[in-house]
């Protein structure tokens, strides 16, 4: 595999084809992130972005470190996160809000637009960034948000709604290009794409970790707003009876204006929708966390990596032996390069969203 090193301006400045290591995580509902451990190299000092022609990521280099072995050679590493970490380096202002329901694709290209590509202040603008794709998502009712971290928004919106952000560099025009994308369905209940089944069965899952917590999950909010005492608007988000299994949260909404970035007045009835969007960005991170963590064979021809599954598919993982069938979202992939041999570390599961279903076979 080839590396080009780039410097700030994406200007080449030289090749790394010779390198002791490269983990690439990438991620569906967070930034990935990346490690390289190389021979040291004054070329590598000056490298600020890594670009593999075969992959659709792109690295940012944030730390570079000089580390001895145990044989006490020294080594270079770098490491860093993937493009969408522009995001990361913005906050949303002016307020953002939406009264009318709308899909969540095109208000994260918006915040994107307005926060990022064509700011007001043009000095917080990104000049070689641009607005792609934006993919048909799920839709939110109603929202307003402003001073919050604009990546982290951005994810908590794709975790409720299933969608990802990618940053995709063109080498040959020098143009990053965010999009709203989503994974594809390769489950058996549907007949648009073709099944990826993992299993012990088909021998195509080297080793497996099954995790399910609920200790942080949460069914019932109280979202609070405006106003003092009993005077506050107080909404309420149920997914649940009554009794032992209603599981409640406080959230302090007390920054949600009855009144829109422009001082045009909110209605009760949408301000209370406001409210509720709110409860469920924040009840998204207190949910049932399911994990299926598998080591993919990259080499069994039976599911071809990046060709018959890839980042964001749902995907069925079945394991006899613990009698788990699962139906989840390949939300992380790990590349791992070590003497030229790639390995590939996949996990199911949302992290902070509901199971899908689990059926047991006995």
């Amino acid at each position: 595999m080839n590396i080009k090193l780039l410097d700030k301006n994406y200007d080449v400045l030289g090749e790394l084809d010779n390198f002791y290591s490269l983990i690439w995580h990438r991620k569906y509902f967070d930034v990935g992130e990346f490690q390289l451990t190389a021979k040291p190299d004054a070329t590598l000092l000056e490298t600020k972005y890594l670009y593999r022609p075969d992959a659709i990521e792109t690295g940012r280099v944030e730390r570079v470190e000089s580390l001895q072995d145990e044989t006490g050679a020294t080594q270079f590493v770098l490491s860093g996160r993937f493009l969408e970490s522009f995001l990361d380096d913005r906050i949303i202002i002016p307020t953002y809000t939406t009264t009318t329901e709308r899909q969540a694709g095109p208000i994260i290209a918006d915040l994107i637009t307005r926060n990022v590509i064509s700011p007001a202040d043009t000095a917080r603008k990104i000049t070689n960034v641009r607005m792609g794709m934006v993919a048909s998502t799920s839709k939110v009712a109603a929202l307003q948000v402003t001073y919050n971290n604009l990546m982290e928004y951005v994810y908590e919106l794709c975790l409720q709604c299933g969608c990802s952000v990618g940053a995709v560099y063109d080498f040959d025009t020098n143009q990053i290009e965010f999009r709203v994308w989503n994974g594809k369905d390769r489950t058996q209940d549907q007949e648009e794409n073709s099944w990826a089944v993992f299993s012990d069965t088909y021998d195509n899952i080297n080793q497996i970790d099954y995790y399910k917590d609920s200790e942080n999950y949460k069914n019932f909010a109280y979202i609070a707003g405006e106003g003092e005492g009993s005077a506050r608007i107080v909404e309420t988000l149920n997914e649940v009876g009554a009794g032992e299994d209603r599981r409640e949260m406080y959230v302090d909404a007390r920054d949600l204006r009855m009144e829109d970035e422009n001082q045009n007045p909110i209605s009760e009835p949408v301000y209370r929708t406001i409210l509720k969007q709110r409860g469920k960005e924040k009840k998204a991170s207190w949910a049932v966390v399911e994990n299926v963590d598998c080591e993919i064979s990259v080499y069994n021809k039976s599911l071809i990596y990046k060709q018959d599954y890839d980042l964001g598919d749902i995907s069925t993982v079945q394991y006899t032996g613990l009698g788990i069938t699962v139906e989840k979202r390949i939300t992380e992939c790990i590349e791992t390069w070590e003497n030229n041999a790639l390995s590939v570390n996949t996990i199911f599961g949302e992290d902070y969203l509901n199971f899908w279903k689990v059926s047991t076979h006995k």
